[in-house]
């Protein structure tokens, strides 16, 4: 039988190490590249998502500040009324209790990182969160809901009372009915700009942690 020299062996032994120190340095560039190009993908999808929620937050602060008008408006009539006074007040204030808006999320870059993997593509846990809070909060908008079902009733009721905008009538602010509708817009009209609030300030943490993780 021949015998195997000890330079052979250290030959055979080299060989393989650089064999696999090979595979290794191969693993670590496919490892390093995944990486580079899941970080850009992330990137991507933080520029998209601090966009759409600088524009939400735009949005929800003046949602806040029409609805918290509505109920300023509210208590305004309510208040003339009490006092049984005659005030130029009175039609701007019923101009802002007959009018209404919606708040509509821009949900765009959301879905679309939903849609492209889900969101696990996001390394910030908080952040992931906060998104998938946003989402389900303004799905399941069950205050806002009840609030325009309200505003309805309430237009049906009264808006055809003889142009009561342009020429507004004592008839009309001594309605009993007027008034219970009144107290019940501006209790339903705080808790949305209460919702509209709380969201604002979930858009403003969202922003800022996509800003943050962009480098901004």
């Amino acid at each position: 039988m021949r015998r195997v020299s000890l330079r052979t062996w250290r030959q055979a032994v080299f060989e393989i190490l650089i064999v696999t120190l090979g595979i290794l340095l191969a693993f670590g560039l496919d490892a390093a590249w995944d990486n580079y190009q899941d970080g850009r993908r992330e990137r991507t999808h933080l520029q998209a998502l601090a966009a759409d929620f600088q524009r939400n937050a735009e949005l929800l602060e003046r949602s806040v500040r029409f609805h918290e008008e509505i109920v300023e408006a509210s208590r305004g009539l309510l208040k003339i009324v009490k006092e049984g006074r005659s005030d130029p007040k009175i039609r701007p204030l019923l101009g802002r209790v007959f009018s209404s808006q919606q708040f509509e999320p821009v949900m765009g870059a959301y879905e679309g990182l939903v849609g492209a993997g889900g969101l696990t593509i996001i390394s910030d846990t908080v952040l992931r969160s906060e998104l998938a809070e946003f989402a389900a909060q303004v799905r399941g908008s069950y205050g806002v809901r009840i609030s325009e079902q309200l505003y309805l009733s309430f237009i049906r009721d009264f808006i055809g009372r003889g142009a009561v905008i342009a020429e507004p009538t004592a008839e009309l602010l001594a309605d009993l009915k007027f008034q219970e509708s009144l107290m019940v817009r501006s209790a339903t009209e705080k808790d949305v700009a209460t919702y509209y609030r709380e969201l604002l300030e979930l858009s403003k943490s969202i922003l800022s942690r996509c800003r943050a993780a962009i480098g901004e």
